[in-house]
């Protein structure tokens, strides 16, 4: 009973002191704009209870190396998880109280956070953690001239969370539909008796002649053409048959003429 005794005891303590989350491990790359400024935080190392931290400013070039003690109650970006899963709003955590537990987005991502507020060193810090996983979202200090602290890009491999900033590959734009193109109409001729409508151009499923907008100097249209251009005026049968009545007739007077010329000599 004893031993059994010891052994609860131990867990518990190992539950206090590695208070690290287990995510913090190598390879894990989080950026924070520090205003308008990105930082930049590599985890390159845990040891024992130090963790290496690698931080870079911006673009440049030039790192510093920073060690977090894994058995502390929180860190550079992360917090104790363990006293997070059952905060309560208005209960004390360590220096701090809680003050709100809401959904909110940072990073294109949504999390279910929980806001710590506390004095350090004399001034009011704010903390917005994601209550699962004790990750820092955002910082704020009251102090003046002191920019906000706010997470951008995320890689943690062990939560298989990819950079949150990744942005899909532009779509390749496609050509833009073509316009078919239009002939304006021509112009309407003036003719002697009257003004002619234009040429509306050969129709796609008529084979009717059409008088050209220009004629040529011994271009004489047809019936048909004429048909065509101008509305309405089609030749009638009784104009076609008008013509080849006369024919005979004429014949037939100048024989009774040549008749009665005789009839009086």
């Amino acid at each position: 009973m004893y031993l059994k005794s010891i052994f609860v005891l131990v867990i518990l303590f190992g539950l206090v002191f590695c208070a690290s989350p287990s995510w913090v491990q190598r390879g894990v790359v989080l950026t924070y704009n520090v205003g308008s400024s990105p930082t930049t935080f590599t985890v390159t190392g845990v040891s024992g209870e130090q963790i290496s931290i690698e931080t870079r400013q911006g673009s440049s070039s030039t790192t510093h190396t920073i060690v977090d003690n894994s058995s502390a109650t929180y860190g550079q970006f992360w917090f104790d998880q363990n006293r997070l899963s059952e905060a309560y709003l208005g209960q004390t955590i360590g220096d701090f109280s809680v003050t709100d537990s809401s959904d909110q987005t940072f990073a294109g991502k949504e999390w279910h956070t929980i806001t710590l507020v506390g004095t350090l060193s004399g001034a009011r810090t704010t903390k917005i953690l994601d209550m699962d996983t004790g990750l820092l979202l955002q910082q704020n200090v009251s102090v003046s001239g002191a920019p906000a602290v706010t997470i951008s890009q995320i890689v943690i491999p062990a939560l298989n969370i990819p950079p949150a900033s990744a942005s899909p590959p532009p779509a390749t734009p496609s050509s833009p539909p073509q316009v078919p193109s239009s002939t304006p109409p021509a112009t309407p001729t003036s003719t002697s008796s009257g003004t002619q409508p234009a040429n509306p151009g050969p129709s796609s499923n008529s084979s009717t002649p059409t008088v050209p907008s220009t004629p040529a100097a011994n271009y004489t249209p047809s019936d048909a053409s004429i048909a065509a251009t101008v509305p309405f005026a089609t030749v009638s049968e009784t104009d076609k048959k008008s013509g080849s009545c006369c024919l005979p007739a004429m014949i037939l007077v100048m024989l009774f003429g040549l008749v009665f010329l005789k009839t009086r000599n």
